[in-house]
C-alpha cells in the first residue's frame, strides 16, 4: 500500500515578517515531515502592482533532489497552489483526516485516484478556481540517484500560496534535497506585509526629522538658558528616532533587493530601535520620580532603579526585534510569540510603576494613592487575561 512519505508545505499567510529565500543542504524528506511557513504572493495583474505589471511573481525551485535508495523507480512532485483552491489536492477520510495520495484501495473512488495516478497526488478534477501547478520528477532508471531542477512557478493570482513537495510512491525511498526555494513578487522579496513599510519609513524619518529641529530651536534659542538635561535627552530621543527610521529603511531595502536579511543592518537597526524606546522610558520613569518637577536632582537609588531599568528593558527590546526579523527563518515563530507577550507584561507593570511613583511624592498623594491601589490587582489581573487571551487566540489561528 502506498503512504505518505513526507510533506512538506509552504503556505502563505501575510502575517509573518521572514526571508524569502530557504536554502536547504542535505534535507532529508522523510515519512510524516511536515514543515509550515508562511508567504502571501502579489500577482502582477493586481490593480495595487500597477506600477511593476511587466516584472515577474514567482516561486523558484532549484536544486537538486537525491534518492538514498536507488534499487527502484521514483517520483516526487513539487506543486504549487493558491489557497482558493487548497481543498482540492487531497480528499477527506472517514476518520475526518486529510489524505493526499493516491493509492490502489482509492482507485476510481475518489475524484482525482485513478489507476494511472497510484503513487501520486489526489488533485480533484473539478476546478472552479485556478489550477494547482504540478512539476512531476519521475527517476525510470534503477541506479539513478540524481535529478537537478531549475523550475519557476508564476503568480497569477494574488492571495496565499502554497507550495507542496510529495512523495507518495513508497519505493522512492528518502529523498535528500540541496538547493534553495525562492518567492519573489513583483517588487522585488520583500514579504507583502513589509511592503508599504519601506514608504512608512521615509515618512517617519522626514517626521522626526522635523521634530528635531523644532525641539532644538525651541531649546536653543527661546529657552536657552531654562533647560535641564533632560531636554538634552530628548533632543537624543528625536535623532534615535531619525537613525532609527533610516536604518530599517535600508534594511528594508536591501531585503527587497537580495531575499534576505543582512546581519549586520539588521542588528543596528535593532540597537537603535531599542536604544530610542528604552531612553524614552528611562526619561518616562525620572519625571514621574519628581525630576525637573519637585527635585533638581535624583537620589543614588532612583538614579540606579532608572539606569538599570534603562539598560534591562534595552536587552528584552533588542531580543524582541531580533526575534520579530528572524522568525521562521532561525528560530520556530512561537518562541516569538511567547516572548512579545513577555514584553507586554513587562510594559503594563512598568506603567503600573509609574503610577506607583507619581502617588508617592506627597501625603495626601499617598492616601489617594492606598485607595487606588486596591485596583491595580484587578487591573493587572484583567490586563493579563487579555494577553493571554491574544496569545492563545493567535497560536490557535496559527495551528
Amino acid at each position: 500500500m502506498n503512504k505518505i512519505l513526507f510533506l512538506f508545505f509552504v503556505v502563505g499567510f501575510c502575517f509573518f515578517v521572514d526571508g524569502v529565500i530557504y536554502s536547504f543542504d542535505q534535507t532529508k524528506f522523510q515519512v510524516g515531515h511536515l514543515r509550515y511557513q508562511r508567504k502571501c504572493m502579489y500577482s502582477p495583474n493586481d490593480p495595487s502592482m500597477s506600477q511593476y505589471s511587466t516584472n515577474p511573481s514567482e516561486v523558484r525551485i532549484e536544486g537538486s533532489f537525491v534518492r538514498a535508495d536507488p534499487d527502484y523507480i521514483g517520483i516526487l512532485q513539487i506543486l504549487v497552489s493558491h489557497g482558493d483552491s487548497f481543498d482540492t489536492i487531497g480528499y477527506i477520510n472517514e476518520q475526518n483526516n486529510r489524505e493526499y495520495c493516491c493509492r490502489e484501495s482509492l482507485n476510481s473512488i475518489v475524484d482525482g485516484c485513478t489507476r494511472e495516478n497510484v503513487g501520486s497526488l489526489i488533485i480533484s478534477t473539478n476546478q472552479t478556481n485556478l489550477p494547482p501547478q504540478v512539476l512531476k520528477i519521475q527517476w525510470n532508471d534503477f541506479n539513478q540517484t540524481l535529478y537537478y531542477v531549475d523550475h519557476t512557478f508564476t503568480i497569477e493570482k494574488s492571495g496565499k500560496h502554497i507550495l507542496l513537495f510529495s512523495s507518495c510512491l513508497t519505493l522512492t525511498g528518502d529523498v535528500y534535497m540541496t538547493g534553495t526555494v525562492s518567492w519573489r513578487n513583483p517588487y522585488g522579496y520583500l514579504p507583502t506585509d513589509l511592503y508599504h513599510m519601506i514608504e512608512l519609513y521615509e515618512a517617519l524619518a522626514a517626521g522626526y526629522f522635523v521634530l528635531s529641529l523644532i525641539w532644538i530651536t525651541l531649546c536653543y534659542v527661546y529657552y536657552n538658558n531654562q533647560l535641564l538635561p533632560l531636554h538634552y535627552c530628548v533632543v537624543i530621543v528625536t535623532i534615535l528616532g531619525v537613525l532609527e527610521s533610516i536604518a530599517w529603511y535600508f534594511d528594508s531595502v536591501n531585503f527587497n533587493e537580495i531575499g534576505t536579511r543582512s546581519i549586520f543592518s539588521t542588528v543596528f537597526a535593532a540597537v537603535l530601535s531599542s536604544s530610542k524606546k528604552s531612553l524614552c522610558r528611562s526619561l518616562l520613569l525620572v519625571v514621574y520620580m519628581g525630576y525637573g518637577l519637585l527635585n533638581s536632582d535624583l537620589s543614588v537609588p532612583q538614579h540606579k532603579k532608572a539606569v538599570g531599568f534603562g539598560v534591562f528593558f534595552f536587552i528584552l527590546s533588542f531580543i524582541n526585534d531580533i526575534l520579530r526579523c528572524y522568525s521562521q527563518v532561525v528560530w520556530d515563530k512561537t518562541l516569538t510569540g511567547e516572548f512579545n507577550m513577555l514584553l507586554s507584561i513587562f510594559d503594563v507593570c512598568f506603567f503600573l510603576w509609574l503610577i506607583k511613583e507619581y502617588y508617592s511624592h506627597t501625603a495626601n498623594d499617598q492616601k489617594k494613592f492606598q485607595k487606588f491601589s486596591g485596583l491595580l490587582i484587578p487591573y493587572f489581573v484583567f490586563i493579563s487575561v487579555i494577553l493571554e487571551y491574544a496569545t492563545f487566540f493567535y497560536f490557535s489561528w496559527n495551528q
